[in-house]
């Protein structure tokens, strides 16, 4: 069974103190989640403000995590714990730093939100999962058929204000595209670039140990002002804040095969 822990009893009282608390207002503002190695060799993740200042270690495991994606909310990041034995789902609540967890039946890739923010979707080897986070009991079942489209596109990394495209290997050259249909394609870098949305307008992604944004109409791209990047800065998540309207991709949009 999982359940939400709450360090200390602080959330309860609403005293609650995270890595975050003072530097981040998670949801609020625009921030960024990354993976990363700390000083100790241990790959964790890592949390900074998106356009300048530091980044700040976020959880301490002696196993890897990763994947990290955040919630529509952005109060909200699930990621992947790679334990000895298995993988587990963790969903952890950046105002208390509460966890929740659930074991996966084998690997997975990648973790998805719905518009709402009350279900999470995992893409796992050998099915797409799905959690209802108001659940009694927090565990992972296969998604049914008539919601395997939802899933996908939750999955998805859609790119612009109406979410024209989607992040996915290119289909008629080498490297990662913004997909726009079947045969409408942009290239954006290498297959190992791993550009998520940053916004409605741009893209980002690590390029030679920095955070890099590009604007999708066109210009130069610019570099968050960060210190204290973490060692094999990777796999980005961005929140844009709740002072900007970040839509998601319409609800018929069709992942391009």
């Amino acid at each position: 069974m999982s359940r939400w822990w709450v360090g200390l009893g602080l959330a309860a009282s609403g005293c609650a103190v995270t890595p975050i608390t003072g530097k981040i207002a998670a949801g609020d503002e625009a921030f960024v989640i990354a993976v990363g190695e700390g000083t100790d060799g241990a790959t964790d993740l890592f949390a900074a403000p998106a356009t300048a200042g530091k980044y700040y270690r976020l959880t301490f495991s002696r196993v890897v995590e990763d994947r990290p994606r955040l919630s529509p909310s952005g109060t909200v990041v699930g990621f992947f714990r790679r334990l000895p034995t298995a993988t587990e789902l963790v969903l952890l609540d950046l105002t208390s730093m509460a966890e929740r967890r659930a074991r996966l039946p084998g690997t997975a890739s990648r973790i998805g939100w719905s518009e709402a923010g009350d279900t999470v979707f995992v893409a796992a080897a050998a099915d797409t999962l799905m959690a209802a986070l108001a659940a009694p009991e927090f565990s992972l079942t296969p998604v049914p058929p008539g919601l395997r489209g939802g899933a996908a596109r939750a999955i998805g990394e859609w790119l612009g204000p109406s979410g024209f495209a989607v992040v996915g290997p290119c289909r008629h050259r080498e490297g990662v595209c913004a997909l726009v249909s079947d045969s409408v394609e942009t290239l954006l870098g290498p297959v190992d670039l791993e550009p998520v949305r940053w916004g409605p307008e741009a893209v980002g992604y690590v390029r030679d140990g920095r955070i890099e944004v590009r604007p999708l109409g066109g210009g130069r791209p610019t570099h968050p002002n960060l210190a204290e990047a973490p060692r094999g800065l990777r796999q980005l998540t961005h929140h844009p804040g709740t002072r900007r309207v970040d839509p998601a991709p319409p609800a018929d949009a069709r992942v391009p095969r």
